[in-house]
């Protein structure tokens, strides 16, 4: 099965396999990092999820993306105003029904 891991603001798409045999035939291995185009990482603070798509807030708070672990791809959502420390922002990732999208 897999799983998503956060460690040290970066986020991981891992695969875990745990045997009913033994011990020593377990195994996790990392699939896939949540990356920035043209650069290493991006450092995520804050993560929300709704139908396996991942809504990640970066530590400075200057960017926020869609990440889809199954495809390893990001979307970047462009904001409107800049997010400012200390202020309470509101976040949402949903489905809409009628349009049969997120």
């Amino acid at each position: 099965f897999m799983v998503v891991v956060m460690m040290d603001y970066s986020l991981y798409l891992m695969g875990v396999n745990l045997s009913d045999k033994d011990v020593e035939s377990c195994s996790i291995k990392r699939q896939s990092k949540l990356i920035c185009p043209g650069s290493d990482q991006i450092e995520v603070s804050k993560v929300f999820h709704c139908d396996g798509l991942l809504l990640c807030v970066s530590k400075d708070h200057k960017r926020v993306v869609v990440w889809n672990p199954y495809s390893g791809k990001p979307l970047w959502i462009e904001l409107t105003h800049e997010l400012k420390r200390g202020t309470r922002s509101s976040y949402a990732l949903g489905y809409d029904k009628s349009s049969n999208s997120h």
